[in-house]
């Protein structure tokens, strides 16, 4: 309980510098993208069913490409924020382990990409079943896991 006390400072920290600037902003664009490719196979399905372009998006781009570059994005930029308003050095001096201040930038990108990347497969997922799709949704967020 007493880690999550000491964590909770700096994931808080984090979640605020994100919220306000570009980064977020940028990895909600970006996991948008896949509900593009929905739009373009709605308006052309290629003879293939909605679950077999989910399927095929899912594992050959969302995967090995944008799943990485959203998530990133705001990794790079925790620190990096840090490192450009001068506030890492005091960061560095509290009397916390370092493996903290890790693991309390960690869980604020994934507080804000993880959020992201639901809207935007879900965003997909609904485009190109023309439906509710929430079998595919939660086959995808359960392989996205």
């Amino acid at each position: 309980m007493n880690a999550l006390w000491t964590l909770l400072p700096v994931t808080t920290l984090t979640v605020r510098q994100f919220i306000g600037g570009r980064t977020a902003r940028l990895a909600f664009v970006l996991s948008l993208i896949p509900a593009l490719f929905a739009a373009i196979y709605l308006a052309r399905p290629w003879g293939i069913t909605s679950s077999e372009f989910l399927s095929d998006l899912f594992r050959e781009l969302i995967v090995p490409t944008l799943l990485p570059i959203v998530v990133l994005l705001p990794a790079t930029a925790a620190f990096g924020d840090e490192l450009e308003d001068g506030t890492l050095p005091y960061l560095l001096m509290k009397p916390v382990s370092r493996l903290r201040l890790v693991l309390g930038k960690y869980c604020g990108v994934l507080l804000v990409t993880v959020p992201a990347l639901i809207v935007g497969l879900a965003l997909t997922t609904f485009i190109a079943s023309r439906t509710s799709g929430s079998e595919e949704l939660g086959r995808f967020l359960l392989a996205m896991a």
